[in-house]
């Protein structure tokens, strides 16, 4: 099976040249998610968001 790259998490890599140090293990079972806190976008003069503020958990389908 394939190595997965995951934003955060790095595979520890063999000691192979003189000076490295093998790199700690990956932290396990971290909920990945998006936070978004008080958002403002405006076009000009109009604000068509103010203070938006929002959270995306773990797993959660997000659909248009």
């Amino acid at each position: 099976m394939p190595a997965t790259v995951i934003p955060g998490y790095y595979t520890p890599h063999p000691v192979s040249r003189p000076g490295r140090t093998p790199r700690p293990p990956p932290r396990p079972n971290i909920e990945r998610m998006i936070t978004a806190e008080a958002l403002t976008k405006r076009y000009g003069d109009r604000t068509a968001v103010d203070d938006l503020s929002f959270t995306v958990s773990h797993r959660t389908r997000m659909t248009p």
